[in-house]
């Protein structure tokens, strides 16, 4: 689907948001190994996950609260009086074959009304994120502003005229935007932050929204863990890891640009030499002085 003409819009379902034909964060990582890469992504989206299915619960539930009850479904006790051929209760209810054609008829009436099925241990695990946010000052000051939430933005990027995207979680005030991320350690998130480009998306949704409303803002992160204790963390990301998020999404955009204009999707370019990673190399200096090796500490 061809994205919308460069605006800001409001109300439009994930799924429609998807769909539109622009560049959008998660894209510029795979862009940053080599074109090819990025190109294999785009032919071969990413596989839905039990992990990616649950942050997006939560994002509904903090973001989006009254959307839940219209998306979400919990799954009832389908075991209750369950009996064997004879008429005695069943040992092992759920190993029946009646209740397992109880889940399939149960299910199937979810899918014609649209919803997503999710068990009651999951839905318990919801209501732990939500209350864990709710008792984190910044987030409960943050998502509780009045500000727009899932907002979405399409813009021409300048520099190379690719169309780009992005979807805001939440504005909270014209100048602060923030994030809800889903953790396992939310104590060590920084390496969450760049193992998954997160300064990276951070400069990317600054970018565009400066473009598309005129302001300067900051990004700030809420991390929350997805299992108990379901610990938060919330800070504003610092400028270092923005201005560096900046150098490499420019850098993918470019070689995006380039790919498209050439028809060529290249692969990895060679190294000179194969070298030890800097975590792995010794602080020696090896020198040669009147034809004898000599080694400085």
């Amino acid at each position: 689907m061809n994205a919308p003409d460069p605006g800001i819009y409001s109300d439009v379902p994930f799924e429609e948001y998807c769909a539109w034909d622009a560049i959008n964060n998660s894209s510029l990582g795979p862009a940053l190994k080599s074109p090819r890469h990025y190109k294999h992504g785009l032919d071969n989206p990413r596989a839905d996950t039990d992990a990616f299915r649950f942050g997006r619960l939560c994002h509904a539930g903090r973001l989006e609260p009254a959307a839940v009850l219209d998306r979400y479904v919990v799954m009832p006790d389908l075991s209750k009086d369950i009996k064997t051929a004879d008429g005695k209760p069943a040992r092992s209810p759920k190993a029946t074959a009646e209740y397992k054609q109880r889940v399939a008829t149960w299910e199937e009436q979810q899918t014609e009304a649209d919803c997503e099925v999710i068990t009651r241990q999951r839905f318990d695990e919801f209501k732990g994120v939500l209350d864990s946010l709710n008792g984190n000052k910044l987030a409960r000051e943050w998502f509780g502003t009045d500000g727009p939430a899932e907002l979405s933005i399409v813009w021409k990027d300048p520099v190379t005229q690719l169309v780009c995207k992005i979807r805001i979680d939440k504005v909270t005030t014209p100048t602060q935007l923030t994030d809800l991320k889903s953790t396992r350690d939310a104590h060590n998130f920084g390496k969450s932050i760049a193992d998954y480009g997160y300064y990276r998306q951070a400069a990317f949704y600054l970018d565009g929204y400066r473009l598309a409303t005129g302001n300067d803002a900051a990004f700030c992160l809420v991390a929350v863990e997805n299992v108990a204790p379901f610990g938060v963390r919330s800070a504003p990301l610092h400028p270092a890891a923005i201005a560096e998020g900046r150098t490499e999404y420019r850098l993918a955009m470019k070689r995006i640009a380039e790919a498209r204009a050439s028809g060529q999707w290249k692969g990895y370019d060679d190294p000179e030499a194969w070298e030890l990673p800097r975590w792995k190399q010794s602080n020696e200096c090896h020198l040669m002085v009147g034809g004898e090796p000599v080694t400085l500490n």
